[in-house]
């Protein structure tokens, strides 16, 4: 494999695949290029997308690829160090569905040199207009409208415009009525509860995920095939215990793809880069962390939501209120246990230590 950018304006990845196709993954393209190269449109389509990127060389070399293409549109992201190559893979098919990265198959001399050619700051006359890194789109020349003869009447159309759109706008969800929570919920059919309640529930292939992991609760790890539940939880957490943790369904035999893998894996990262920090987070810095990822997550169309099922289980506008909800009913339940939620956890989960206590055992439950 060979990448080749444009260092001085990086608007560019030229990339040699395994097979010897070239490709040029950018986000924009002069439109009046003599040699036009083949738009792979396809990319876009988060199944076909996802395959394409895995295919395109060898597994030694796909985490530098993947993070050549991810520094490229996202140049100034300061948590690409903490993503896993499975999170920016994720990352990338969200990028090219929503058309911030394309791709252009290469297929002769002329255009194996484009990039000397294409990737400029400026475009060439009557090209398209660059997209910038965070993708945004070039903003359509206005129509120009006819002059009114009334102008009154021109007012009182547009207010009464104004008035229908305002009263079509959906109204902000109220999360703090149970009600509408538990509405949400079955709108996406979203189980949640006390682990222990959900442990009675049979739901093949599917697993009961803890906003935040048990084990950040616990003072120390595992020992001997001991059960979690036996290890002691810090007594900043007051009563707290995992079988009246709230917990939610998610498919997952923690295998690469899966909804609970994937949570797993940000929890994995989370904890691991606090501890290489020597830090610990709060319970309250913790839930913030989950309440975002758990909202991606939720959105995201290339994480396995059932035996080969592909797709998002709640759609982006609505992903951040369910996010919400579930960590309202999480909290709720911390406050009715007497939980500090200022104290600090484990990052064992990732691995690491317990507050306090340095060189703790690593973790193999997680």
């Amino acid at each position: 494999m060979k990448m080749t950018t444009d260092m001085s304006t990086h608007l560019g990845v030229k990339l040699t695949d395994k097979l010897g196709n070239h490709y040029l993954f950018c986000n924009f393209y002069d439109a009046e290029m003599e040699v036009t190269p083949t738009n792979l449109r396809y990319v876009s389509d988060p199944l076909y997308g996802r395959q394409f990127l895995l295919d395109l060389v060898y597994p030694s070399t796909l985490g530098s690829m993947l993070r050549e293409l991810y520094s490229y549109v996202r140049p100034h992201c300061h948590q690409l160090q903490i993503k896993d190559d499975w999170t920016v893979l994720a990352d990338l098919v969200l990028m090219m569905a929503a058309g911030e990265l394309k791709v252009w198959l290469l297929f002769n001399e002329m255009q194996l040199e484009l990039p000397n050619h294409i990737l400029t700051n400026q475009p060439m006359a009557g090209s398209l207009p660059n997209a910038t890194s965070s993708g945004s789109k070039s903003v359509k020349k206005p129509r120009t409208s006819q002059p009114s003869t009334s102008g009154s009447v021109a007012s009182a159309s547009t207010h009464e415009s104004e008035t229908v759109q305002n009263s079509t706008q959906p109204q902000p969800r109220n999360l703090s009525e149970a009600s509408e929570r538990q509405a949400l919920f079955e709108q996406y059919d979203i189980e949640v509860g006390p682990y222990k309640d959900l442990q009675k529930i049979s739901k093949t292939g599917y697993q009961r995920e803890h906003f935040i992991p048990h084990s950040c609760y616990m003072t120390r790890s595992t020992q001997d095939k001991e059960a979690r539940a036996k290890v002691p939880i810090g007594s900043e957490f007051g009563a707290y215990n995992e079988g009246d943790a709230i917990t939610y369904f998610v498919y997952d035999d923690q295998s690469k793809g899966t909804e609970h893998r994937y949570l797993t894996d940000v929890e994995k990262t989370y904890a691991k880069t606090l501890n290489d920090k020597g830090e610990f987070a709060s319970v309250i810095q913790w839930m913030d962390c989950m309440e975002e990822e758990t909202a991606k997550s939720l959105s995201m169309e290339v994480i396995e939501r059932k035996a080969g099922v592909y797709e998002a289980k709640v759609p982006e506008e609505d992903a951040g209120d369910v996010a919400k909800a579930i960590r309202i009913e999480y909290e709720n339940s911390l406050d009715s246990m007497g939980v500090n939620k200022d104290a600090p956890l484990s990052n064992l989960v990732g691995g690491g230590d317990v507050p306090g206590q340095r060189d703790a055992e690593v973790s193999d439950d997680f």
